[in-house]
């Protein structure tokens, strides 16, 4: 029986709410609600993310700093760049380089690589 997440997203306007995910889709929810111009910060609650989630790179960015348990803004202010960033690059809309991608892997604990993996 597959294992189901909850991502809790806050909007600009400062509502919350709580999304309930299959294991098999939170890659894709995760960049789904983080190209949403609307959501100011979202976080996976629970267990690790099982890397067979992962899809585009993008998703891969949004993965890895999710089973860390990291907001946009804990990542921005670790590598030094504004939030919009990530979200932008969560949802696909800018590609980071690949001197990004690296300060991404350090500050997260990964191999860079991974982050554009298929």
């Amino acid at each position: 029986m597959p294992k189901n997440y909850t991502i809790n997203v806050v909007l600009q306007s400062g509502s919350q709410f709580a999304i309930r995910v299959p294991s098999e889709n939170v890659g894709e929810v995760c960049a789904w609600v983080a190209g949403a111009e609307s959501v100011k910060e979202y976080a996976l609650v629970g267990a690790s993310v099982p890397r067979h989630t992962k899809g585009k790179h993008e998703n891969n960015i949004a993965v890895a700093r999710l089973e860390k348990g990291w907001t946009q803004q804990q990542l921005a202010d670790a590598i030094g760049v504004a939030q919009q960033h990530i979200q932008r690059w969560e949802a696909g809309v800018y590609k980071p380089k690949t001197a990004t991608l690296k300060s991404i892997g350090d500050a997260l604990g990964v191999d860079w690589t991974t982050l554009i993996a298929d």
